[in-house]
């Protein structure tokens, strides 16, 4: 029996019959689709094109009303502008932006002063008025001296709030401020005041001198490990050099302080000084843990690298021992 090899079985067959189906529904269908695709383009081409020339002829027609206008009996004659006075509520631009007259900065007049002598702890109001001060200054200046103020001296008048640097000068030559001597205001049996031994209270019955300031004083006092002159009470800003000038005659130091070894103190102590503030003390420390010990001032002068009068000042309350 000869073999069939150009046949299919039924079953091949029936897949090809399968394929050539799909085969044909896959063109089929990119076909409709592309014919789909350019109809849609071209509608909507057309479609553009229709509203862009309904557009230019709605402009065009616009445009020839406005030119060839013919009035007619429907047509209604343009109104005349008004002569009468516009009310409250129409306003133009220009006259909302303009500033009204009333609204106009006015430049400040300039002051003018009719100076003579006076002294601020007692010129009354109407004097000052009549000079022509500031109605603001004449009141600080009334309350002020209502609060115990007082002016001792022309530079005070000046701190007075409102006081330009061109009314103190036009006004600095007519300023009197009699010169009073200051007395001291001690208890009876005391002439003169230890500065090492007074306490606050005793401080407090100087003249001027106040609470605040006699805790500075005793303050500064403890900090230093006693006073060694007088004008030390000068020193950060203790006292003002006008109550120093008071109360210096009715002072004086009569005890001795004890002297500290430079060499025996911690880096603590040596800040605590007012005299020694930290770089040099952190010296005086590196110095004391790589050498052992300061022979003499003159090493201490010449390691240190410091001004005479620091090392008098350092003199006067340590020892090198």
């Amino acid at each position: 029996m000869e073999e069939r090899i150009l046949e299919f079985s039924k079953r091949e067959r029936v897949g090809i019959l399968a394929m050539s189906i799909v085969i044909a529904l896959v063109f089929a269908a990119n076909y409709f689709y592309t014919k789909k695709s350019i109809i849609s383009d071209s509608e909507d081409l057309a479609f553009h094109q229709a509203i862009s020339e309904a557009h230019t002829q709605k402009e065009n027609e616009k445009s020839n009303k406005k030119s060839k206008y013919i009035p007619n009996k429907y047509s209604q004659p343009a109104k005349k502008k008004s002569s009468e006075p516009k009310t409250k509520n129409s306003y133009s631009k220009k006259q909302a932006s303009a500033p009204k007259q009333d609204q106009v900065m006015k430049e400040p007049e300039p002051l003018v002063l009719k100076p003579f002598e006076f002294n601020p702890n007692i010129i009354s109001k109407d004097e000052l008025q009549s000079i022509g001060l500031p109605a603001k200054v004449i009141n600080i200046m009334m309350n002020y001296r209502s609060k115990g103020g007082k002016f001792f001296s022309k530079k005070d008048f000046r701190k007075i709030y409102g006081v330009t640097d061109e009314i103190f000068d036009t006004l600095e030559n007519y300023i009197i401020i009699p010169k009073k001597e200051f007395t001291p205001k001690l208890v009876k049996n005391i002439k003169k005041l230890d500065m090492n031994l007074a306490d606050g209270p005793t401080w407090d019955k100087l003249y001027r001198i106040t609470p605040y300031l006699s805790n500075r004083i005793v303050d500064y006092r403890e900090e230093l490990g006693g006073y060694i002159r007088k004008s030390q009470l000068l020193e950060d800003n203790i006292l003002p050099d006008s109550i120093f000038q008071a109360i210096e005659p009715y002072l004086h130091i009569s005890t001795s302080i004890d002297l500290k070894n430079l060499n025996n103190l911690s880096f603590k102590e040596l800040v605590a000084h007012p005299y020694i503030q930290k770089p040099l003390a952190g010296k005086i420390i590196t110095y004391l843990d790589r050498n052992g010990k300061f022979k003499d001032f003159t090493d201490f002068e010449k390691y240190l690298k410091i001004t005479p009068k620091q090392v008098e000042n350092i003199r006067a309350y340590f020892i090198i021992q």
